[in-house]
């Protein structure tokens, strides 16, 4: 098997680190980090631990925290939504999941922990014992997941000595590391409308670890008992596959900005030199989309999927009162001398007004800048486009 894993890493194209040369030695423990892919469900990267002894059949036991008995879709959505979805630890005495990462052209770096005989083993002994009475817990994406399972135990094993190096603000936010992982995806948007405040203060170093890059950052810079490092030596598993994770998030204001006035400037443009019907086409369109968008990320905020990213003044911006502008706008394409549709597109616009006050009095921010050049020139357009015709 050791022998095995070493061919796994031949070949490589641009390596992270030297390929991995697993020796028939002493036994050991491994930190594997695993590369994210653009697919949502593995958008954020892998962490599992790795027990290679050549002394013990079989010789290599992998402890991996990503594994759930397949939901249907409507289970799995629901599960994500509400934050029910279980999760397991398994105890992999073969390939399977190196194999799964191989054929997904992950990359996986693995980390030998410089842990005593005496900490393997408890650690060893802790993870088998969970595996063995079903390990499940509930998938939170913020304090429940592979990696802060991972990490936990390490601390466990460490006396809390883990947890006590990274005590202090680690210059992170949870924003930032949720953020620069869905850099190049859609659910970006989602994710940058609804990071609040709360989400973009500084958490401790140790909190800062729920992503796999960020915990195999901080293992490295971690002392272990004995005050040597923690990491004893990092090699390359896997060859690297994907495109790298930005250390930073992206800061897309000015593009939000020239869409929203984009779009406002089509909206009223319509409305003046097309005809007042096909203005208030568009504004119900538009109005539905933002309505229904706001409806939805209202009721995953309140489920508690985002938790940490919801209760705050972005919630002004879009929600469900723009469906109610929406059936004005339809109204009013057949009824064009109506009243309040245009009076309930001022009552949205006002909304907006007074998110802008709160994000204002809150601080801005790139995740409040961004979402208020987009909408405030659309909310415009859209009243203008709804003006009540003379009978």
């Amino acid at each position: 098997m050791i022998a095995a894993l070493s061919l796994l890493a031949s070949a490589p194209p641009a390596l992270a680190q030297a390929p991995c040369e697993l020796a028939d030695g002493e036994p050991a423990v491994y930190l594997l980090t695993a590369e994210p892919t653009p697919e949502l469900l593995s958008l954020f990267g892998h962490t599992a631990l790795m027990f290679v002894d050549a002394r013990r059949t079989p010789d290599v036991t992998i402890y991996d925290f990503g594994r759930f008995r397949p939901p249907s879709v409507m289970q799995m959505v629901w599960g994500y939504l509400t934050m029910t979805q279980r999760y397991h630890l398994a105890e992999d005495t073969t390939q399977s999941l190196l194999s799964v990462l191989r054929d997904d052209a992950r990359g996986v770096v693995a980390q030998r922990l410089n842990l005593s005989n005496l900490e393997r083993l408890r650690l060893q002994r802790d993870l088998h014992r969970t595996a063995v009475e079903d390990g499940e817990f509930t998938y939170r994406g913020y304090d429940a997941n592979c990696t802060t399972q991972v990490r936990d135990h390490l601390d466990e094993v460490l006396g809390g000595a883990f947890s006590e190096q990274h005590r202090q603000l680690g210059g992170s936010s949870p924003a930032t590391q949720i953020l620069r992982h869905a850099a190049s995806h859609p659910l970006w948007f989602g994710l940058q409308w609804g990071s609040g405040h709360l989400a973009h203060a500084q958490v401790s170093g140790y909190d800062a670890m729920f992503v796999p890059d960020s915990l195999q950052e901080g293992v490295a810079r971690t002392l272990g008992s004995d005050g040597s490092p923690l990491v004893a030596e990092t090699c390359q598993l896997l060859p690297v596959g994907q495109v790298p994770v930005p250390d930073e998030a992206p800061r897309r204001t000015v593009q939000l900005w020239l869409l929203g006035g984009a779009v406002g400037a089509g909206l009223a443009g319509l409305s003046v030199m097309g005809s007042a019907t096909a203005g208030r086409v568009a504004a119900a369109i538009v109005a539905c989309l933002l309505g229904l968008y706001g409806s939805a990320a209202l009721l995953v905020g309140v489920l508690g999927t985002f938790a940490p990213f919801w209760g705050h003044h972005n919630l002004f911006f879009a929600h469900p009162g723009w469906l109610v502008v929406a059936a004005g706008a339809a109204l009013a394409i057949r009824t064009p001398t109506l009243r309040w549709p245009y009076l309930a597109a001022c009552g949205v616009l006002a909304i907006v007004g007074l998110g802008v006050v709160l994000a204002v009095a809150r601080g801005l921010g790139d995740h409040n800048l961004g979402v208020m050049g987009l909408v405030i020139p659309i909310c415009v357009a859209v009243a203008f486009g709804l003006r009540p015709s003379r009978a």
